[in-house]
């Protein structure tokens, strides 16, 4: 009897590996689920810009978990700014393009929004080979650098504008990471029974709840008997630090009360330099944490802050929330109303939302009523393991390809 032929996927992604970014983790999460369920599945990538730990090189091929790996060439210019980022995502779509049309043909392609229009590989290799094309929605373009005023010319906005709607239409499906998203690309007039949600995720093997008084993490610190307030992730120009910067200050006089900032991005220096400039004590600054801390150093709070600016809203949802909801911390955010970030609380009870302005206020109340705290803590794992664990989010991206 001969056995079923194996679905054949590929996946075209900048970044692949979980030290890398969030990106990388979760394509990585996802690449070697999908193999483990019997899926053959390739991945084009380029090579990181820092080495994963345990690798001294890294090969231009490879296979990893049961997924092949291959890696193409891409500029490697300076990614603080837009002009080193411009190059390096150009001659990732060029190798990216090249290499996989030098392939055998894959049953489905599924690309992302990371870099800009990746998604152009997957609908070539659609209308040339024939392959199912699945594009997953990150976040929206050109809309996120528009609303921060980074492209402000009406034609090139309208333009990108229509390649992005473009892209959705010639995909077989769409995956968004949120309900709020999806209403917004069926906005773009695209039918909605194309779209899928599937959340972003975490793994509840590797992310779990911690009593603070056991966790060698706090106690490296000397924060034990401190109240800890954590941001932990990319400090970027989408993520709204004014009030941030408020709190810290009206809670200056509150000694037990502390603000843990781990991570790296632009608004990093700022913030730095508004916690110097003010001679203020109660922020301690960590760079980002590697794979096999950040259990310790997520539970290493007693409330942890989620932020995205007003008109991010449907654009994109952080990534940290899942990390936040998995070791069971209660969940501040900075955050629109209407964002997916506080209909998730909101609806799973899981924290506050700071629409008026009052982060000090929301973090009192918390750090005066530890039964609230502990509830919300509770609330946020529960939701966490019946709706946002890798396992969860993983199968349905499986489903969505073996219906294709």
């Amino acid at each position: 009897m001969n056995k079923k032929k194996k679905r054949k996927v590929l996946i075209v992604t900048q970044h692949f590996y979980p030290e890398v970014a969030a990106t990388a983790q979760l394509m990585t999460d996802l690449a070697i689920d999908l193999a483990h369920k019997g899926i053959d599945v390739t991945v084009i990538a380029a090579r990181p810009y820092y080495l994963p730990s345990g690798h001294s090189v890294i090969p231009p091929e490879e296979e990893y978990q049961g997924v092949k790996i291959i890696r193409v060439f891409t500029t490697r210019f300076n990614l603080s700014n837009i002009f080193g980022r411009i190059p390096n995502w150009l001659s990732f779509h060029v190798s990216g393009l090249i290499k996989s049309m030098v392939l055998a043909k894959h049953d489905v392609v599924l690309t992302l929004t990371i870099p800009p229009y990746i998604a152009f590989v997957g609908m070539i290799l659609k209308m040339v080979k024939g392959s199912k094309f699945i594009f997953g929605v990150q976040d929206i373009y050109p809309d996120v650098a528009a609303r921060l005023g980074l492209i402000n010319n009406k034609i090139i906005v309208n333009l990108l504008s229509g390649l992005t709607r473009w892209n959705y239409r010639k995909a077989d499906r769409i995956i968004a990471i949120g309900e709020v998203m999806r209403e917004d690309i069926i906005r773009h007039g695209i039918r909605p029974e194309k779209i899928t949600v599937i959340h972003n995720w975490a793994n509840s093997n590797e992310l779990y709840p911690i009593r603070k008084e056991k966790n060698p993490f706090v106690k490296k610190l000397g924060l034990e008997d401190k109240f800890i307030v954590s941001y932990s992730g990319n400090f970027g120009i989408v993520h709204d630090f004014r009030p941030v910067e408020k709190a810290v200050r009206v809670l200056e006089s509150e000694k037990d009360i502390v603000f843990l900032l781990i991570g790296d991005g632009t608004e990093r220096m700022r913030l730095e330099k508004f916690v110097s400039d003010n001679n203020l004590k109660n922020v301690m600054f960590l760079p980002f944490q590697p794979r096999e801390n950040i259990l310790h150093s997520l539970n290493a709070c007693d409330v942890s802050l989620v932020s995205i600016k007003r008109g991010m809203e449907g654009k994109l949802v952080p990534s940290k929330l899942y990390g936040s909801l998995a070791v069971g911390k209660p969940v501040i955010g900075i955050c629109p109303p209407n964002s997916e970030v506080a209909q998730i609380i909101e609806e799973n009870r899981c924290g506050l939302v700071d629409t008026d302005n009052d982060l000090a206020g929301k973090i009192l109340r918390l750090y005066h009523d530890h039964a609230l705290q502990e509830e919300m803590g509770r609330n946020g794992r529960d939701a966490f393991i019946k709706k946002y664990d890798r396992a969860i989010a993983t199968e349905k991206y499986y489903r969505e390809i073996m219906e294709l």
